[in-house]
């Protein structure tokens, strides 16, 4: 699973005490890569649902930003 995320402070701690398998982090495009198994999805359904909705609105607010210039 690939994620848009800001780099800030609460959303690596909630990466971190989820648990879920990080890969790596990509500064430049702002993208955490995640492996996901079955397991992951039954044991980190909240933490997965509450990243996937930062990533919607981070893309969402990033491209309203563009959109203006």
């Amino acid at each position: 699973m690939r994620l848009k995320l800001e780099e800030t402070d609460d959303i690596e701690n909630e990466l971190l005490e989820s648990g879920l398998n990080l890969m790596d982090h990509n500064r430049r495009r702002r993208l955490q890569r995640t492996r996901l198994v079955k397991k992951d999805l039954v044991d980190n359904e909240e933490t997965i649902r509450k990243l996937m909705q930062m990533s919607y609105y981070f893309v969402i607010y990033d491209m309203t930003i563009h959109e203006q210039y």
